[in-house]
């Protein structure tokens, strides 16, 4: 049996009555060789009609711009998107609690295929067998809706890139990379690098950085 197939991931989930856990697909690429932007396209497909991205999160990115999602040091990817309710139900007044939930956000984490033991919210437990890819909907308020943020211009591979020209990132490191907000913040444990780039992979001073 393969090591893929061996580890049980314990997974519990905050649901409530405005929150679904979807059935895992298999991830759109090799899940030994992962390009998050790459990927994008497809993740966002999978997400649902009319999903904006918000967010993408990333531990562990090697310097190729792929991450090997089976290492022993537990590399793992969180997209997050957000799109109306088709309800309409932003439309209720205030005070109705009802604009807290015109929005769902659609979480779509992609990390090593196995078998997961399911707790969601306190109701009897279910294991499963976790292809590499599933996704969460609960529902949200205006704020993530603000959150919105367009594709990233560049891939992955060229921020690494940009990070070792000029901020001398060793080469055998692996990074956590999250884009938001038009821009990749990029950091390395151990070596005390943290820096962020634009969408077009443009490394900004601190006060760019603040400011965007």
């Amino acid at each position: 049996m393969s090591r893929a197939h061996r580890w049980v991931v314990v997974l519990f989930l905050a649901c409530g009555l405005g929150c679904t856990y979807q059935e895992s697909v298999e991830p759109p690429e090799d899940i030994t060789a992962f390009n998050f932007t790459r990927a994008l396209p497809k993740v966002e497909a999978y997400a649902g009609q009319d999903a904006s991205l918000v967010k993408i999160e990333a531990y562990y990115v090697r310097s190729d711009g792929t991450m090997d999602l089976t290492a022993d040091y537990r590399p793992r990817l969180n997209y997050t998107f957000v799109r109306k309710r088709a309800e309409g139900s932003e439309d209720g007044p205030i005070g109705t609690g009802q604009r807290q939930r015109a929005y769902e956000v659609i979480e779509v984490e992609v990390r090593e295929p196995g078998w997961l033991n399911i707790n969601s919210g306190g109701r009897s437990n279910s294991t499963e067998r976790h292809k590499g890819m599933n996704r969460r909907i609960s529902e949200s308020g205006e704020d993530v809706w603000k959150a919105r943020t367009p594709p990233p211009k560049c891939d992955v591979k060229e921020v690494w890139a940009k990070a070792i020209k000029k901020v001398k990132a060793p080469k055998n490191a692996v990074a956590i990379i999250t884009y938001e907000r038009g821009g990749y913040q990029f950091s390395i444990h151990d070596v005390d690098i943290n820096v962020v780039f634009d969408k077009k992979c443009k490394l900004l001073t601190d006060e760019e950085a603040r400011a965007r």
